[in-house]
């Protein structure tokens, strides 16, 4: 069974801090074998404080000219309508629905 070893990583926080991206390079350990890779993660803090990952996540390749495509492309992305959409979805929030006691003592006693 393989192991596995961070060798660094970088965090960019969100949500107030409560959630974060984590870029980390690992080794991959398999026999005589040491494989780096490039992951990309997203988490969030615990109750308790701990980083706790999402499953889910990709890995890249350790090559210096696609993490450049990736980051020009991330760059040059127009993400405009997409932030119209969240603008328009928090400003028009939904109400919340009645619980089930609440209706319930709404209607006529018979």
């Amino acid at each position: 069974m393989p192991d596995f070893e961070m060798l660094s990583n970088e965090r960019v926080e969100f949500n107030n801090g409560g959630e974060f991206l984590e870029l980390s390079i690992n080794l991959v350990k398999d026999g005589n074998r040491a494989t780096p890779y490039l992951r990309l993660a997203r988490g969030f803090y615990g109750s308790d404080g701990e980083p706790r990952y999402k499953k889910g996540g990709c890995t890249l390749p350790i090559d210096r000219a696609v993490i450049n495509q990736l980051a020009d492309a991330l760059k040059a992305w127009d993400i405009s309508e997409a932030e119209k959409q969240k603008g328009a979805a928090s400003a028009a929030a939904p109400a919340k629905k009645a619980s089930k006691k609440a209706a319930a003592d709404d209607e006529p006693d018979v």
